[in-house]
């Protein structure tokens, strides 16, 4: 073989194989296209459902390579020992899971999510969601549980005052996020939980002063000085010695839960007595005449490390930061896709929900025949992001135009980073059906959006190559809005056309400025440069 290196590009490999002239990854790369095909023509399993379900999957991936087809293979030997029932569930995918094997796991869940998909089952995240009402449910004390159940149904029907009588065919009401109705289950749960502590067993016994003791038990706890061991608040000074450490008189009052936590627990419990009194539980709202008005303050930690109440206020970076990202954006080393999310939130004030939402207007366009996956002209002058549906918690739609375009101005150094982007999707993109502008590991194989943490290390992984430190997307987004603000004629209003609301954006006209400094970077990160490099 010589010293000749693999004639990939890119690649820095010695050749392996002659005939190819690749390294052993790329020639098996190559090859995998054909043996998977052979393998399906002579694939066979005791269990009809099992053959059918492997030809769905394995036609609903496309960039094979060599890892894909050992993973597949080994699925398919899987296949032909376990049955699978007839009609596909999350539950029977969560039981066929083996304790080791994560080629076979992954190839369970991505026929699960191709299945989810085509609306044969229901959606991976919708599982959950039942899955977490359920487990919140069995959290409420059994004194109360049939309390708690009805409590989830009326919030599920739209919270509709019973004595009203609405038609449900006039009045459809807005649905309720997943997410929110398990909070508030937890919510309610925990609450009740505290009152069975205290000997309290219905609803009509609860009263103000027990919710004033609880509240000082979410607000408060007690801290060893000396070794940090925390137990819970209560309402007598804490004497004694530290199981932990043996310290005497050692223990402290620490602030447990903020202040705006505290006012959600509070809010989730004023719903929860209101629907008691609709439904005739209690005579009286207990928490009718708690205030539970909106936080005029945050928390941040200070030098010493005690938590300390800032006033209202814009939290933003220093510009430099802001100007440091910018460089990194248009350096010819900045990663791609890194560079493309900095500048959607510096130039566009994307929020992280906006970015893993995104999509490429080609791929939109052509719906779900899709087979070519080459960007087309439109994908280099905007993306396009759906959008979102209103919701009970939120309804206010504050972007209305589906189309971000990219400043006409920066393509001249925005288009050569978008080709890059391109390329790098296209190699790593296993679903023919993908049309979400970011992918990564969790959803190569669905035409689903990355999670919310993925968003959050890449903004974290880029500044800390540009700075040496991280800042977070959401902080980052709010400097970029005031550095837009305080430049406009307009002030605070140009940003209504940025995804802000009016309240929000009039916030900037007025409030008072919090800097904040950047964490440092804990980033393991090999290929993490610091700045200059």
């Amino acid at each position: 073989m010589g010293d000749v290196k693999c004639v990939h590009p890119g690649c820095e490999k010695l050749m392996n194989v002659k005939k190819s002239q690749l390294c052993q990854r790329h020639h098996e790369d190559q090859e995998a296209p054909s043996l998977l095909r052979v393998y399906l023509d002579s694939y066979t399993s005791p269990f009809p459902q099992n053959e059918r379900y492997f030809a769905e999957l394995a036609s609903g991936v496309t960039n094979v390579g060599g890892e894909d087809f050992r993973r597949l293979r080994a699925f398919g030997r899987f296949l032909q020992t376990y049955e699978l029932p007839e009609a596909l569930t999350w539950e029977a995918i969560e039981d066929a899971l083996p304790p080791s094997g994560q080629s076979i796991r992954s190839c369970l869940f991505q026929l699960g999510y191709l299945f989810a998909d085509r609306g044969k089952m229901d959606g991976w995240h919708c599982h959950l969601d039942k899955r977490a009402v359920r487990r919140a449910l069995e959290r409420a004390p059994q004194e109360f549980s049939h309390h708690v159940s009805g409590f989830q149904q009326w919030l599920l029907d739209g919270s509709v005052n019973p004595k009203l009588q609405l038609s449900a065919a006039k009045n459809e009401p807005l649905s309720l996020a997943s997410r929110t109705l398990v909070e508030r289950i937890n919510m309610v749960a925990t609450f009740l939980s505290f009152c069975v502590t205290h000997n309290t067993l219905t609803l009509a016994e609860i009263n103000p002063a027990l919710i004033s003791t609880y509240q000082q038990t979410l607000l408060w706890q007690f801290e060893c000085k000396k070794c940090g061991n925390r137990i819970g608040f209560t309402t007598s000074r804490l004497t004694g010695e530290c199981p932990q450490c043996n310290g005497l008189e050692s223990y402290v009052r620490t602030r447990r839960l903020a202040r705006g936590t505290l006012i959600s627990y509070m809010s989730v419990l004023r719903i929860f007595f209101d629907w008691a009194k609709l439904e005739g539980i209690v005579i009286d709202n207990p928490i009718s005449t708690i205030c539970c008005g909106g936080a005029k303050s945050f928390t941040v930690r200070g030098d010493n490390g005690e938590m300390v109440e800032v006033a209202e206020a814009i939290r933003r970076y220093d510009d430099t930061v802001v100007e440091k990202l910018c460089a990194y954006i248009v350096s010819p080393r900045a990663d791609p896709e890194e560079a493309m999310v900095l500048y959607l939130i510096i130039f566009h004030a994307l929020t992280n929900a906006e970015l893993r939402n995104l999509r490429i207007p080609s791929l939109v366009n052509a719906g779900s025949g899709l087979r070519d996956t080459s960007p087309a002209a439109e994908d280099f002058e905007h993306l396009h992001l759906p959008s979102r549906q209103i919701s009970r918690g939120n309804r206010l739609l504050t972007r209305t135009d589906a189309k971000i375009i990219l400043a006409p101005k920066a393509l001249e150094w925005l288009i050569p980073i978008l080709r890059r982007f391109y390329e790098k999707r296209g190699r790593i993109v296993k679903s023919k059906d993908q049309q979400h502008f970011l992918v990564g590991e969790e959803n190569v194989f669905r035409n689903k959006p990355v999670t919310k943490s993925y968003v959050t290390r890449i903004v974290g992984r880029a500044s800390s190559r540009a700075l040496g430190a991280v800042v977070s997307p959401s902080d980052l987004r709010r400097t970029a809005a005031d550095m837009f603000a305080q430049k406009s004629k307009l002030r605070g209003a140009i940003l209504t056309k940025m995804g802000f609301s009016s309240l929000s954006a009039t916030r900037f006209n007025y409030l008072e400025r919090f800097p904040l400094q950047p964490k440092m970077a804990q980033s393991t990160d090999k290929n993490a440069r610091q700045p200059g490099a």
